[in-house]
């Protein structure tokens, strides 16, 4: 089913080797008439950085989900400094904003 909603997701993630040049997360979008559903599936030994990761509709805002996941703090192996990632799967919930 399309859904009216285009969820960009700008992803910025730490890779090894193979893993560098291919996408391994899978997103899921569902929609019914009253809210939209976001599964994001983060295979083992990925994460998505905290601060590189948004959602915004088609016009450009953002749109805020009514929980964020709790982030785990990493030792980034890029930076060597401490940084929040999603290390986990997760669903983001919304309620369907009626078109203008």
């Amino acid at each position: 089913m399309k859904s009216r909603i285009l969820f960009l997701l700008l992803l910025s993630a730490g890779f090894n080797g193979e893993a560098q040049f291919s996408d391994p997360f899978e997103i899921e979008v569902d929609r019914n008439e009253a809210q939209v559903n976001l599964r994001v599936d983060i295979p083992a030994d990925h994460y998505l950085y905290v601060d590189a990761f948004s959602l915004v509709n088609e016009k450009g805002h953002s749109l805020i989900p009514f929980e964020w996941p709790t982030p785990h703090e990493i030792n980034d192996p890029n930076s060597g400094k401490p940084k929040a990632v999603y290390a986990q799967s997760f669903s983001l919930h919304f309620l369907e904003v009626p078109p203008e």
